[in-house]
């Protein structure tokens, strides 16, 4: 009978015995192990391998063994299955190299000590080595090696003149930006120099580099990438043993050459070291020393936590205050301003519409008058009379005490602003010049001639990207310089245009900004030594306000102006750009607008533009003109706080802020002292921040604010009859305007006997002032074309 195949498996030992036997299972059984088996080069060439066994088998693969024992069997495969399989082959292995150097003869030790000096076999074959960046490649071969090509293009910063700068530093991956704010107080020596807000990056470079550095330092032992404060998130325990992850600050050295150090201490090179609160660090030797804050400290998290809470019930009447002013200056007020319109014999309706004068009450100033028509050198003391601004204003200037009633189509600050920058005023209010410093009435004019060399003279500086052709310049000129006998006052006028604008061309890089006064200052240098027996006057509208009042501050009563006024300035700067930017339809209508005029004035000029230096932080003219939807704040950011002035008056500034803090008018009122009046509307859109306090500590100055205007509107019900197919409104600004400028040339005593500045000639051809060198002129040609056409939307801001 036939034996049945049987599926189990044979018997360990008798299936080891056919493996020994064959010598293919062993031979696998080493391969599976992972040992390289010699190649047959090797073998013959190794002493070991001679065939002087008795058997006579080849010895690769060790001597023949006997069966082995069951028990032993059973213990090594026990060892297997508790140990695994990996540790049995290892065991096998060690065996295996065990037998070759126990079988092997002393004559193979002896001829491989002789043939290989001393060793006591033969070497192990040479390992392969990966070719190594400075070494040699074969270049037959492919090279999968990193060439470090991507990342230096990764970490390249491309500059606008065509050089690169390489970074030395990486974020690593556990990099984040921090969740509230962080603090560097800088200091100077023991000077405050500010406060950097560091929240809005995962990492901040320190460096002298301008083009890389996020905080950059102008010192020279400060590398040009020294330092790198990075935010990391770390794991943390607490006291119950619980892990969170939180982002903390630290600081890491790039290998600068004066190193990095914290509380006086050196720190390590290219390696994080954490920052804590109140932790004094600087980056060189004596480069500007930062203090870190931290706002959310354990110690103090329990009382911010409160404090939000209080700011959060004391938000809520703020909320219904600002409400409430919406309301009143949007709805209620645009409404009776309408019903008055309709109504005009209710009295209670109007008492809102009449302008509200406000004078310092803490430090009054007397002004001596004369009989209008009289000489001032001539009458006596006893004869002037003495009035205090409160007074003076509400006698000289009647207009004021009246109501100013705009129409009922135009109710409210947009309505006026939006009529200013879009009807065209180009048929009313005709004036020529003479263009240069536009001069009017006309050297050839039949007024001119009737002038005598003390007739009061008007100088005037415009809105953002205006000129001498504004309606709002022409409706006060076309008044003013008409003779007498026609109805006007017979004044004499010039409009300063600024770089730029008003087709006057860029000689130089420079723009005009609205706290740069040297340019105004030199006109005037040029007007008093041109007509030096006539009384100056000042107006200054929207931006050109502000540089009135900033050069009447900063000369005090050496100002050349025997008087002067601002209409719609925006006396602080910074909080008028933050409201501009962080409101939707202000960032989207009138900053975008007047980005738009700047952009055009900027493109008209490009080329003397371009020849300038290149200023660090300033944006290329490419790239700035590439933006697709730019804001004024970013032509404040990186055009006006970069070349808007000469860098004796501290240009270029690193930041927006830093230069709205600079050229804010507000912080010069302190120093007027010739009569200044202002004139602000409450619902101007771009003019917010009315400076109440300043003119409270200057008797000087008078603030008048109506509750309707708009930003240089003021248009009243009262239209020009000359125009028939379109309804063109009068400005109401006019009449109190040429009030005080009238009573201020003609019935005021200028009491600053000797201290005005005075003008030195020398031979060259320069006239200098006695009292600043800096500022100087020379004639090289006078007369071009005029500008006739009216500049873009809200061009007086």
């Amino acid at each position: 009978m036939p034996r049945s195949r049987s599926r189990s498996p044979a018997p360990r030992s008798s299936r080891r015995k056919d493996v020994e036997d064959t010598g293919e299972g062993s031979r696998r059984k080493y391969e599976r192990s992972g040992v390289r088996p010699r190649d047959d080069r090797e073998r013959r060439r190794s002493p070991i391998y001679d065939n002087h066994a008795e058997d006579g088998r080849d010895r690769r693969y060790g001597p023949r063994r006997t069966r082995e024992d069951p028990g032993r069997s059973s213990r090594r495969d026990g060892w297997d299955r508790d140990k695994g399989r990996d540790d049995g082959r290892q065991q096998r292995d060690h065996r295996y190299d065990q037998d070759i150097r126990r079988d092997r003869p002393p004559e193979a030790d002896q001829r491989g000590i002789e043939r290989y000096g001393g060793s006591s076999g033969p070497p192990p074959p040479p390992r392969r080595r990966s070719p190594s960046p400075d070494g040699e490649v074969d270049k037959a071969k492919p090279n999968f090696s990193n060439s470090g090509l991507l990342a230096a293009a990764t970490n390249t910063v491309k500059h606008s003149d065509g050089g690169a700068t390489v970074l030395k530093y990486n974020e690593p991956p556990e990099a984040r930006k921090p969740s509230h704010g962080w603090r560097l107080y800088v200091f100077k020596g023991k000077e405050d120099a500010g406060v950097l807000h560091i929240e809005k990056q995962s990492a901040y470079l320190i460096g002298r580099d301008h083009i890389v550095a996020d905080i950059p330092i102008d010192h020279p032992s400060c590398s040009k990438q020294h330092a790198v404060i990075q935010f990391r998130q770390v794991q943390e325990k607490n006291e119950y043993g619980d892990s969170k992850a939180v982002v903390k600050p630290f600081i890491i050295d790039l290998e600068s050459t004066n190193g990095t150090h914290v509380n006086d201490d050196t720190i390590p090179v290219s390696r994080y070291y954490e920052l804590k609160a109140s932790d004094v660090f600087s980056s060189g030797t004596s480069a500007p020393t930062f203090v870190y804050d931290d706002p959310s400290d354990d110690e103090d998290a329990e009382l911010i936590a409160l404090l939000s809470l209080l700011a959060s019930f004391s938000s809520i009447p703020n909320l219904l205050e600002s409400i409430t002013n919406f309301l009143t200056d949007h709805v209620f007020l645009p409404l009776v301003s309408v019903l008055a319109a309709f109504f005009p014999k209710l009295p209670l309706l109007k008492s809102h519409l009449i302008p509200t004068v406000y004078t310092s009450r803490s430090q009054p100033v007397a002004f001596s008058t004369k009989r209008r028509g009289s000489d001032e050198k001539l009458v006596n003391e006893s004869k002037r009379r003495v009035w205090g601004m409160e007074e003076f204003v509400s006698i000289k200037c009647p207009s004021l005490r009246k109501p100013f009633e705009p129409p009922w189509q135009l109710p409210n600050g947009h309505a006026q602003t939006i009529n200013s920058a879009f009807a065209d005023y180009t048929d009313v209010d005709l004036v020529e010049y003479d263009r240069g410093l536009d001069f009017t009435p006309r050297k050839d004019s039949i007024n001119s001639s009737e002038l005598d060399p003390k007739t009061p003279t008007i100088v005037i500086a415009h809105g953002l990207t205006g000129g001498s052709y504004e309606s709002y310049i022409r409706c006060i000129l076309s008044t003013a310089c008409k003779p007498k006998r026609e109805g006007g006052l017979g004044y004499r006028a010039v409009v300063v245009n600024f770089r730029g604008c008003s087709g006057v061309k860029l000689k130089t890089y420079q723009i005009y900004s609205p706290g740069y006064t040297d340019d105004f200052r030199t006109a005037l240098l040029y007007i008093s030594n041109l007509y030096p027996a006539a009384p100056l006057l000042g107006i200054g509208f929207s931006f050109g306000g502000s540089v009135v009042a900033r050069y009447a501050g900063e000369e005090g009563s050496r100002s050349w102006l025997k008087a002067a006024c601002s209409l719609g300035c925006p006396w602080d700067l910074v909080s008028e750009d933050k409201r501009l930017d962080n409101s939707f339809l202000l960032r989207k209508v009138y900053s975008a607008a007047m980005a738009t005029n700047v952009i055009a004035l900027i493109k008209e000029n490009l080329e003397s533009i371009r020849r300038g230096p290149k200023i660090p932080g300033c944006l290329d003219l490419d790239g700035l003109l590439a933006l697709p939807n730019p804001t004024f704040h970013d032509i404040t950011e990186f055009l006006t706080s970069k070349v808007g002035g000469h860098p004796s008056s501290g240009f270029p500034f690193k930041t927006a802020a830093a230069f709205c803090k600079w050229a804010s008018a507000e912080q010069r009122i302190q120093g007027i002292r010739v009569p200044y009046l202002i004139l602000n509307a409450v619902d101007d859109p771009c003019v917010k921040n009315i400076p109440y306090e300043a003119v409270e500590m200057n008797g000087w100055v008078a603030l008048v604010t109506t509750a309707h205007g708009g930003h240089l509107g003021w248009f009243e019900r009262e239209r020009y009859h000359e125009v028939k197919d379109r309804q063109l409104y009068k400005r109401w600004f006019r009449k109190p305007v040429l009030e005080w400028l009238q009573a201020c040339a003609e019935d005021l005593v200028d009491v600053r006997v000797g201290e005005r500045s005075g003008c030195v000639e020398n031979g060259d051809g320069w006239v200098r002032q006695n009292d600043n060198s800096l500022i100087a002129y020379k004639i090289v040609g006078i007369g071009m074309e005029a500008k006739q056409k009216e500049a873009g939307v809200i061009s007086g801001l």
